[in-house]
């Protein structure tokens, strides 16, 4: 509400400050026995800056700014911490390095690699649990489409198609129907995920979880392509 300070002596408050003073409108004169200030604005404060929400932030004059008390950075990531407090320290200039004191949230550190590493392995289980059924269900219907087509496989070896050829028609087969699937599933999900949450997983592993999922296919279709390329092709063309 009102705009941010732009000259020295205006000054923001949290809604908390503002209320306590009675600036209603957000707007309004803050004198104490040694500074006088306006307030032009009311800000809420999230995050490190929470713990300035019971006070009235002022724009000091240039000339007579005093020393830099706090610097809050803010890690996307909490394996980037460590890096980003050696950046600090070496990009900071003081004449004592013990004028610095930089610290940092440990246990939240710890927390997080904890949580994260029990949320990878079970997502690692579960993805190994989903990809043993995609491959039993491929090769049930695989299975399913091998003796459904048996005779036109016989007619293909008795005209001179050879094993081999057999196998790759049908991993061809489960091939491009894998890899349809494999794409719509992936744009489906990423299309859920981005309108549920705020956390999208990158390119590289959607890619990948495409391409696994398209191995398993393939894994899956491999049994029935080995039994319809050595059926016998005189049994299956025999008229009783």
């Amino acid at each position: 509400q009102g705009r941010l300070p732009q000259r020295a002596g205006e000054a923001i408050a949290s809604p908390h400050a503002a209320a306590a003073l009675g600036l209603l409108d957000g707007a309004g004169p803050v004198t104490t026995a040694t500074q006088a200030a306006g307030v032009v604005g009311v800000v809420s404060l999230t995050g490190a800056l929470s713990a300035f929400s019971e006070t009235v932030l002022v724009q000091a004059d240039a000339a007579e700014a005093g020393s830099l008390r706090f610097i809050y950075a803010v890690a996307n990531h909490a394996t980037d911490v460590a890096e980003i407090t050696e950046l600090i320290a070496a990009t900071i200039r003081v004449e004592q390095s013990r004028q610095i004191a930089i610290e940092t949230s440990e246990g939240i550190i710890a927390l997080q690699n904890m949580i994260s590493g029990q949320l990878g392995a079970s997502a690692r289980q579960l993805t190994a649990i989903i990809l043993s059924v995609g491959i039993a269900v491929v090769g049930v219907t695989m299975l399913g489409m091998v003796s459904a087509k048996r005779r036109d496989f016989g007619r293909r070896r008795a005209l001179g198609a050879s094993r081999s050829s057999i196998m790759v028609l049908v991993l061809v087969q489960a091939g491009l129907a894998a890899v349809v699937g494999a794409t719509l599933g992936t744009a489906a999900g990423a299309a859920v995920i981005a309108a549920t949450t705020d956390a999208l997983p990158t390119t590289p592993y959607m890619i990948g979880l495409a391409i696994l999922a398209t191995l398993a296919a393939l894994i899956g279709a491999m049994p029935p392509a080995i039994l319809a390329a050595n059926r016998d092709p005189v049994r299956i063309l025999r008229v009783p």
